[in-house]
């Protein structure tokens, strides 16, 4: 059994990393939620940045900005267009207060995550330190989760178990995996609200022959904003000819 599952673990990997250079398996951009100032000025600059749309106002004067500024205010991330979609959902009130929670703590552990990304590029070497109020002379981040759908625990149990007994049975997997999207942007709160960079993604869950993550609702999620964090992190603190890598899509991690 435990051979078994090696050889599909390499061939998972090697079948996965052969697709993802063409882009063939990376999750579909998700459609414009209105959270961006300018959303039309958005766009994929893979040479800069790892999401499906990015912008910058103009790349040496933001850096210039952000060296002089030296502070960036962290905001709580909105998630009022996710609780938006869960009330207008049909089922239970009961499972659509449930889904409202846990979307406002996946919020909080993302802007947690941001801190912590923020805190270890400062450790590395860098000057823009993180303040606990926005204002004049202070970059303000702010971030919205605009689309979450969590893990189907039940469905992927069922796709684990089906791929061991019958061929093409692990496809079953697929209509239980989880996604995420977010759109953020930085910006300085003055008279002008001056916006200085954006950016939009969305993330399914990494493909893996086996992870205890399969059978967690919010496991792949936070997986993928623990990634974001340190991409966002690093666009804040890198000067604009360096290029933020994408993350893998492909997860050899059990847990």
């Amino acid at each position: 059994m435990l051979r078994k599952m090696v050889i599909r673990t390499f061939g998972l990997v090697v079948f996965v990393s052969t697709l993802s250079g063409c882009g063939v398996l990376r999750a579909t951009p998700a459609k414009d939620y209105g959270f961006l100032p300018k959303p039309e000025l958005v766009s994929e600059q893979r040479t800069r940045a790892p999401f499906n749309g990015y912008w910058v106002f103009n790349p040496r004067e933001y850096e210039e900005i952000r060296e002089e500024y030296a502070k960036v205010y962290i905001d709580s991330i909105d998630t009022h267009i996710v609780e938006e979609m869960y009330r207008k959902a049909s089922g239970k009130e009961e499972t659509k207060i449930a889904r409202i929670e846990e979307a406002q703590e996946l919020g909080q552990y993302f802007r947690e995550r941001l801190r912590i990304a923020m805190v270890e590029r400062i450790q590395s070497g860098s000057n823009l330190k993180v303040v606990d109020k926005p204002g004049p002379g202070v970059l303000s981040l702010r971030i919205a989760l605009v689309e979450v759908v969590p893990t189907n625990p039940g469905v992927n149990l069922i796709g684990t178990a089906a791929g061991f007994f019958v061929p093409g049975g692990g496809f079953l997997k697929s209509f239980g995996e989880g996604s995420i999207a977010m759109e953020g942007f930085v910006f300085e709160v003055d008279p002008m609200n001056s916006v200085f960079e954006e950016y939009k993604d969305r993330e399914a869950q990494k493909y893996s022959a086996f992870t205890l993550k399969d059978y967690q609702r919010y496991a792949h999620l936070r997986e993928v904003i623990d990634e974001w964090s340190v991409q966002i992190a690093t666009l804040l603190t890198t000067p604009s000819s360096v290029t933020v890598e994408d993350s893998d899509l492909v997860s050899i991690n059990p847990i």
